[in-house]
C-alpha cells in the first residue's frame, strides 16, 4: 500500500451552512473521548488540533480538518493497468499535518506525533472536455499513519496505521491495524523512515539539501553493490561471468537467456501451474522452482536462507508462459531484503525492459516481506 493516510470529519461531508457547528461538535467529542493517556507525541507544541487523540480503550479518534493539512500527492493504481485486479484502485489524496511538515523541512526527519492522512477517492469518469483520463468520483475511505514510538513501542519504527472505513461515511474511531498489513511493506520499501518519499515530490523538495545528498550517496553505493550481487546471482545459477562484458545490460541479458533455456527445470518445483498466493493482480498464475540450497533450507524450516538460495517463478496467463520472476540471495541480508537480487520480466522475447532488476528492489521486497526471509511460497505444491 503503500504510504499513509487521512481521515474525514463530518464537517467536511456536510454542507457549508452547518460545517462550523459540526466541526465544533467533533472537537468536543475528541476531547471527551481522549481519556488521560498522553504520549510524547501528544505533548508536542500547543493544542493546535494536530495532536493524535485516543479513546480510553486505545482507539485513534478521527482527525479534524485533515484536508487543510499540507497536501503531498495523489497516487493512483487503477484497475485498467492491473488486469482489473488492482490492490489499491482508488485515488489516494495524501496529507501531512503542518507541524510535522515544518519539522521535516528543517531536519529531513519525521518527528514524533507525525500524522499522515490518506483519503481514498473512487475513479469516476474516464473522459472530460479536456480528453480521456482518470477523474475523481466520490470519497470512499480514510486511513491515517501515526508515528508515536512511546505509545506503540513494539511497532517497527514507532509507526502505526488506522483505517476509518472504506465507505462514504467514515467511522469516528479506529483500531490499530495489524503490523503485517502495513509496517512490513513500509519498512522494506519506503525511502525515508517508513514514508514513501520517493513517490512524493513535495516531500523530496522539502527535504534539506544535506539529506538529499545522503540519499543520493546511498543510491550510488547500492548501485555498486548491485553489480557485485548480479555476479553472485549468476554464480548461483551456475553461469560463468565474463569480467570484460558490459555491466548491468550484459548481466540482465545472461539472466534472460538462462530463463529462456529453462536451466532451472531440474530444480524442486510445484507439480502444476496454480494461482499465485500473492494474489492474481500481482503474478496471476505461477509455477515456482527452488534450487537445492533453498529447497533444503525451506524443508528445514530455517528463518534465514543461505547465500546462493535461488527461486524462479514462471508466470502464466491463460495457460501460456508470459514471463518470469526470479530471486537470488546474493549476500548476507540486513533484514530488509537488500541481500536478495530480484528480476522480473513479463516477456519471453524482450530482454531490454524487465519490470524489476536489482538488489533489494523495493517493489519486490515490499511484497515478499511477510515471507520467511522474503520467500513467500512456504511449501511447493
Amino acid at each position: 500500500m503503500k504510504i499513509v493516510f487521512a481521515i474525514v470529519s463530518i464537517s467536511l461531508l456536510l454542507g457549508a451552512g452547518v460545517a462550523s457547528n459540526v466541526a465544533t461538535q467533533d472537537q468536543a467529542d475528541m476531547q471527551g473521548k481522549s481519556g488521560n493517556q498522553t504520549s510524547a507525541a501528544q505533548k508536542r507544541g500547543s493544542d493546535n488540533g494536530y495532536q493524535a487523540r485516543f479513546t480510553d480503550d486505545g482507539q485513534l479518534i478521527r482527525p479534524v480538518g485533515w484536508r487543510k493539512w499540507v497536501y503531498i500527492g495523489t497516487p493512483l493504481t487503477p484497475h485498467d493497468m492491473n488486469d482489473g485486479k488492482a490492490a489499491f484502485p482508488e485515488f489516494h489524496n495524501v496529507y501531512i499535518d503542518p507541524e510535522s511538515f515544518a519539522t521535516f523541512e528543517r531536519t529531513g526527519e519525521f518527528p514524533e506525533g507525525t500524522q499522515i492522512a490518506k483519503e481514498l477517492v473512487l475513479v469516476g469518469s474516464k473522459a472530460a472536455v479536456s480528453g480521456k483520463g482518470y477523474f475523481m468520483g466520490d470519497f470512499n475511505g480514510l486511513e491515517v499513519a501515526l508515528k508515536d514510538s512511546k505509545r506503540f513501542k513494539d511497532e517497527p519504527g514507532g509507526w502505526v496505521y488506522f483505517s476509518f472505513g472504506h465507505k462514504a461515511e467514515y467511522e469516528m474511531t479506529a483500531k490499530v491495524m495489524p503490523t503485517a498489513s502495513c509496517n512490513a511493506c513500509h519498512q522494506s520499501s519506503a525511502a525515508t523512515d517508513f514514508v514513501f518519499t520517493q513517490y512524493y515530490p513535495v516531500l523530496r523538495e522539502a527535504m534539506p539539501q544535506v539529506m538529499k545528498q545522503k540519499q543520493q550517496g546511498d543510491m550510488q553505493s547500492k548501485a555498486k553493490m548491485d553489480d557485485k550481487a548480479m555476479k553472485a546471482a549468476m554464480g548461483a545459477m551456475g553461469e560463468a561471468m565474463d569480467a570484460n562484458s558490459d555491466k548491468k545490460a550484459s548481466y540482465q541479458e545472461k539472466v534472460f537467456k538462462w530463463l529462456v533455456a529453462k536451466k532451472y527445470s531440474n530444480f524442486a518445483s510445484d507439480s502444476t501451474v496454480h494461482p499465485s498466493s500473492s494474489g492474481p493482480a500481482v503474478h496471476g498464475d505461477v509455477r515456482t522452482f527452488y534450487n537445492k540450497k533453498l529447497d533444503e533450507s525451506m524443508k528445514q524450516g530455517n528463518d534465514t536462507h543461505p547465500v546462493g538460495s535461488l527461486a524462479v517463478k514462471e508466470l502464466h496467463k491463460d495457460n501460456v508462459l508470459i514471463g518470469w520472476a526470479l530471486a537470488v540471495k546474493s549476500k548476507e541480508d540486513d533484514g530488509k531484503g537488500n541481500g536478495w537480487w530480484w528480476y522480473e520480466n513479463l516477456s519471453v522475447t524482450d530482454t531490454k525492459n524487465p519490470v524489476a532488476a536489482g538488489l533489494g528492489h523495493t517493489s519486490c521486497v515490499g511484497c515478499h516481506a511477510p515471507g520467511r526471509d522474503f520467500v513467500r511460497t512456504l511449501t511447493l505444491n
